[in-house]
């Protein structure tokens, strides 16, 4: 009796996965994504709809790019794997193979290279900071030294100064 009713509850239970639609499922994969923030699980889902409704195009599409996103928001190469196929074989929903050549040409360019900008306090005419640090960041210091007569540059644990010359 008890197999029965267990044997009957799964029967139940895959018709009524058979019985989701493709923009439920999607809405799921939304939800897993956004609110629970849960993006491994989202993209199982995102997969299984672009498998399970292909031939929806612009569902299945729409799944794939937005698995793709997922796959960048954690980091992995796998999104380019996927805007490639979104831009290769579904050329008929144009937004979404656009959507994904544009995501694809952001990610293949290379990071801008970045650049530190430091202000180094220069003394006046009359100023004296007398022997103590100006400023830091760190691994190097910039400090005055009346005795070497100027600014010297350092390193923090002192193995390493250069004076500059006024």
């Amino acid at each position: 009796m008890k197999l029965r009713t267990l044997l009957a509850g799964l029967a139940w239970a895959l018709i009524a996965l058979a019985a989701e639609s493709g923009a439920e499922l999607f809405q799921k994969a939304v939800t897993q994504e956004r609110a629970a923030g849960n993006l491994e699980e989202a993209i199982k889902l995102y997969q299984r709809v672009a498998k399970e409704f292909s031939s929806d195009r612009a569902l299945a599409a729409k799944a794939l790019v937005q698995a793709a996103r997922c796959y960048e928001k954690l980091g992995e190469d796998k999104a380019v794997k996927l805007y490639e196929q979104v831009a290769h074989d579904f050329t008929d929903q144009r937004e979404l193979a656009e959507a994904a050549r544009v995501r694809l040409a952001a990610l293949q360019q290379p990071p801008p290279a970045t650049m530190t900008l430091r202000k180094i306090q220069q003394l006046g005419r009359g100023q004296s900071f007398n022997t103590g640090v100006i400023d830091t960041d760190g691994r190097r210091t910039v400090y005055r030294d009346d005795t070497a007569g100027g600014l010297v540059f350092g390193d923090l644990a002192g193995r390493s100064k250069r004076l500059s010359s006024s």
